[in-house]
C-alpha cells in the first residue's frame, strides 16, 4: 500500500507563545477539493489575534498506510509570501504507521484590522499525496475610549483653580498608547498626565 497522508484540523488543541498571553479563536472547518487540483483543503482560523503576538495551532497528519510515512511541508509556489505572518514550524518529518503526528503552525499579526490569508502544502514522499492547510487571522489592536466627552469646571474666581478628572478606559487584550494635546501652550485648561500606557483591560 502506498504512503499516504490525511491532514485535519479540530480545533481543540490550542496554545499561545511568547508574552503577553494571546488565545487564538479556531474554528472547525470542512475538508473540500482544493481549487489548485491537489487533493484536499484543511481550514485552520486564529480567529482575532493582538498585534506582535504570537498565537500557535496544531494540525494533526494522519498516517493511514501500514508504512512510515516521509513528509514535507511548504508554500504553494506561485503565490506572494513576502512579510508573512503564519509559519509553519516543522517543515519535514517522518509519521509513523497507522498513527498521527501534530504539527504546530503560527500567526504573528503586524497590521492591525488586517486579514490574512496563507496556504501551505503537505506533500508525502513520492508525491503520492498533497494536501493543503489554508490559514486564516485578524489582527486586532487597542480598543480605547473615554468615561466622559465633556467637563464642565462651572464658575471659579480670577486665580482659582479647579480639578477634574475621567477614565481613559482600553477595552482590549493590547497595551495602549495616549497622549492628550491642546490647542495651544496659552490655553487655560492643563492635563496633569499628558501622555502614558494602559494596560489591557484596565483603565
Amino acid at each position: 500500500k502506498f504512503p499516504h497522508l490525511l491532514v485535519s484540523y479540530s480545533g481543540e488543541k490550542e496554545q499561545t507563545v511568547n508574552s503577553p498571553v494571546s488565545h487564538a479563536g479556531g474554528k472547525k472547518h470542512t475538508e473540500s477539493q482544493d481549487k489548485l487540483g491537489l487533493s484536499q483543503e484543511t481550514g485552520v482560523n486564529f480567529g482575532k489575534v493582538a498585534v506582535s503576538f504570537t498565537a500557535e495551532l496544531f494540525v494533526k497528519l494522519h498516517n493511514l498506510s501500514q508504512v512510515q510515512t516521509p513528509f514535507k511541508v511548504d508554500r504553494i509556489p506561485g503565490m506572494n509570501h513576502m512579510n508573512t505572518v503564519f509559519r509553519c514550524m516543522q517543515t519535514w518529518g517522518v509519521v509513523p504507521p497507522m498513527s498521527v503526528m501534530e504539527v504546530p503552525i503560527t500567526y504573528c499579526p503586524h497590521t492591525v484590522d488586517i486579514t490574512s490569508i496563507d496556504y501551505f502544502r503537505v506533500t508525502s514522499v513520492g508525491n503520492v499525496s498533497h494536501s493543503i492547510i489554508k490559514c486564516v487571522g485578524t489582527a486586532i489592536g487597542p480598543c480605547v475610549d473615554l468615561s466622559t466627552y465633556c467637563i464642565n469646571f462651572h464658575q471659579h474666581d480670577i486665580g482659582s483653580s479647579g480639578n477634574k478628572s475621567f477614565d481613559i478606559i482600553n477595552d482590549s487584550s493590547v497595551e495602549a498608547v495616549y497622549q492628550f494635546e491642546l490647542d495651544c501652550e496659552e490655553s487655560v485648561f492643563k492635563f496633569s498626565i499628558v501622555s502614558g500606557f494602559i494596560k489591557p483591560f484596565s483603565r
